[in-house]
C-alpha cells in the first residue's frame, strides 16, 4: 500500500477539497446505480482486480511523447491486458491507431473523463473496454458523460474513503497514470509502459502541461518509485 503520508501531503499541496471529492463520488455512485438498474454491466473495483489477477502481463499506454512509437511495438499487445490512460485516447484515435489496441485480450480504460470527449466516446465504441471511471471534485460536471459511454462494463473509483457507497470504491492516486500503475500492482501484473514520461514538458493529448500538471506528474513518479520498492515488476518501453 502506498504510504498515506504521501497521499495526504499531495492532497494538501494542491488544496484538494475532501467535500467536493465525496460529492463527486456520491454522484458517480448514483449514476452507476441507475445504469445497473437499466441492465448496464457494472463491476465493482475489487471484483475487477480479482479478474485482472488471473493474467500475468499488462501494457499501460500513457499520453507522454514516447507513445509515438506505438505502431512499431504493436505486436506486444498479443496475449496481454492493455490499460489505456485517459488522454492517451486523444492520440490513439486521432492517429488511427485503435486497430492495434484492439488486438489485446482485455482492454481497460482508466479515465476521469478529462480526455477529449469525442475521442473517448469513439474509442469506447470501437474497442468496448472495461471503463474504470474515477470521481473527484474537479470532474463533477463531466460525470454525466458516463451515461453515453459504450463499453463492455463500467467500474467506479474515487479518491476518498467511502465504504457506504454501493458501486464506487476507493483507489489511491490523483492521476489516471498512477492509478493505472497501482491497479496493475494490486492485480500482481508484470507491467510494460509506453508513454510514461513524467519529466516531459509536452503531452500527446489536448491538455497543457502546466505547473499543476507537472506537480501531478511528479506525484505519479513518486507512486511509480514507491511501488517498485514494494515489488512492482515494470519495464518502460
Amino acid at each position: 500500500m502506498i504510504e498515506h503520508s504521501i497521499l495526504a501531503e499531495f492532497r494538501v499541496s494542491l488544496s484538494i477539497n475532501f467535500k467536493d471529492d465525496l460529492y463527486s463520488a456520491r454522484m458517480l455512485d448514483n449514476i452507476l446505480r441507475e445504469l445497473s438498474e437499466s441492465k448496464k454491466k457494472v463491476v465493482k473495483f475489487r471484483e475487477l482486480i480479482n479478474i485482472l489477477s488471473r493474467y500475468s502481463h499488462c501494457l499501460i499506454l500513457m499520453p507522454g511523447p514516447s507513445l509515438k512509437s506505438l505502431v512499431s511495438k504493436f505486436k506486444i499487445f498479443d496475449d496481454r491486458i492493455v490499460i489505456v490512460v485517459d488522454s492517451a485516447v486523444d492520440f490513439i484515435v486521432s492517429n488511427d491507431l485503435v486497430k492495434y489496441v484492439k488486438s489485446s485480450i482485455l482492454n481497460i480504460l482508466v479515465t476521469d473523463l478529462d480526455a477529449d470527449i469525442n475521442c473517448l466516446v469513439e474509442y469506447c465504441r470501437e474497442v468496448s473496454p472495461v471503463c474504470i471511471v474515477h470521481a473527484h471534485g474537479a470532474n463533477i460536471e463531466r460525470l454525466h458523460y458516463v451515461k453515453n459511454i459504450e463499453c463492455s462494463a463500467l467500474c467506479g473509483t474515487c479518491q476518498v474513503a467511502a465504504p457506504f457507497l454501493n458501486f464506487v470504491e476507493y483507489c489511491p492516486g490523483f492521476t489516471d497514470g498512477d492509478r493505472s500503475i497501482y491497479i496493475a500492482h494490486m492485480a500482481g501484473l508484470q507491467v510494460h509502459m509506453l508513454g510514461f514520461d513524467p519529466e516531459a514538458d509536452i503531452s500527446l493529448s489536448h491538455k497543457v502541461v502546466n505547473e499543476v500538471k507537472k506537480a501531478k506528474l511528479r506525484f505519479c513518479r513518486s507512486v511509480y518509485d514507491e511501488l517498485r520498492m514494494l515489488g512492482l515488476r515494470t519495464f518502460c518501453l
